[in-house]
Order: C-alpha cells, then sequence, then structure tokens
C-alpha cells in the first residue's frame, strides 16, 4: 500500500527578512523545487504540497515544473487558509486531505532542500517494518523528517501553533524509532538569508 508524503510550505518565513525563502535560489533552482523534487524521486505517492503564504506564486511555480505529476494526481496542493497559525493548522489541512486508505504519512518541510530521494526511502522502509512513528536522526537529536501511522493521524489534527510534535504527543523513546542521517546538513533548513549564501558557496549535497 503506497504512503502519502506531505510538504509544509505554507509560512511566512519571518527570519528570512525579505522575500520567500521557498523561492530563493539554491544553486540555481528555487528551494522549494528541491524538495518536491526530491520527494517525487521517492516512493511516496501521492505527494500533497501545503500552500499558504503567497500560495498562488509558489503553486504557479510547481505547475510549470512538476505539470506531469500534477497531471497524473501524483503531486497535489492543499491550500490552508490558517497557515499563519503555525504548522499544526498545516498538518491539520495535509490530514484531511490525505487518501482514508493511508497506512500512514511522511512529513516534510518546505524549507529542507538537503533530504535525498534514497534516505526518504530508507524511513519509510523503516516504517513499514515497525509501523511506529519514525523521525530522522543525527546524533541525539530527531526531528524531521518524520513518519506517522494513520493510529495517530487524529492526535496529530489536534496539535495546536508550532509546538514540536516529539513534545505535543508526549512520545516515550520506546514509542517511536529513527533513522539516521550521515550528514548534519541533511537536517539544515534555510531560514535566514545568510544561510542561503552559505548553502550556495558550499554547492548542494544531499543526504
Amino acid at each position: 500500500m503506497k504512503i502519502p508524503g506531505v510538504i509544509l510550505a505554507a509560512g511566512r518565513g519571518s527570519r528570512f527578512y525579505r522575500g520567500n525563502k521557498l523561492m530563493a535560489r539554491l544553486n540555481g533552482r528555487p528551494v522549494i523545487c528541491h524538495v518536491v523534487g526530491q520527494v517525487l524521486g521517492s516512493r511516496l505517492r501521492p505527494v500533497f504540497v501545503v500552500l499558504g503564504h503567497e500560495n498562488e506564486t509558489i503553486e504557479h511555480l510547481l505547475k510549470k515544473r512538476f505539470g506531469s505529476f500534477i497531471k497524473k494526481k501524483s503531486l497535489r496542493m492543499v491550500i490552508n487558509p490558517a497557515w499563519s497559525q503555525g504548522k499544526s493548522s498545516s498538518r491539520a489541512a495535509a490530514l484531511a486531505a490525505l487518501p482514508k486508505t493511508a497506512p500512514g504519512a511522511v512529513f516534510l518541510l518546505g524549507d529542507m532542500p538537503f533530504v535525498g530521494a534514497k534516505w526518504i526511502d530508507r524511513l519509510v522502509g523503516v516504517f513499514e517494518r515497525t509501523g511506529k512513528i519514525c523521525f530522522a536522526r543525527h546524533g541525539d537529536a530527531v526531528g524531521p523528517p518524520a513518519a506517522f501511522p494513520r493510529s495517530l493521524f487524529e492526535a496529530l489534527g489536534k496539535l495546536r501553533g508550532d509546538r514540536s510534535v516529539l513534545n505535543g504527543l508526549g512520545l516515550r523513546k520506546d514509542s517511536y524509532c529513527s533513522v539516521a542521517v550521515r550528514r548534519p546538513l541533511a537536517q539544515a533548513d534555510i531560514d535566514t538569508r545568510s544561510s542561503l549564501r552559505l548553502f550556495n558557496r558550499r554547492g548542494e549535497v544531499l543526504e
């Protein structure tokens, strides 16, 4: 059974100061295109992109770049009118759009362009074998991307604001598993203009 992917890409990204960070160029391509391209290269299907701030601009770009996937319904847009209320509102919007038969879903962030398709498939494989929540792990830290079973969809949908899922659900260490990333860069996000400049100098590295 196919597992859908959800890319949360609705926020304003106020720390980026001017402009939309998802539209900013990373090694010649918009950040959001790096993310969507890698997720579409994985086993996740269908892929949902949750949009909010400047949704028309991003949707136009994605239709132009990934039109064939949209035509096949492998890539779908979800508009979150309550995007200013935090990531939890985008998760709720995505959960409402997911296929009723989906055994779970993988949630990713639209500003994390260094997560590669092969690593995503590793996460999916562990999730399929264990049925547990699966987080990305580097060292002792766990975080997104993460896979969640359908049994937790209701609890996920009740979280509010930008509180972390780990704390919001009160998870014990034995209730979830994790998949290691080899490089800390794989969990890096584009939050500020200085981080964008740094990553552009270093070049693209995928996990």
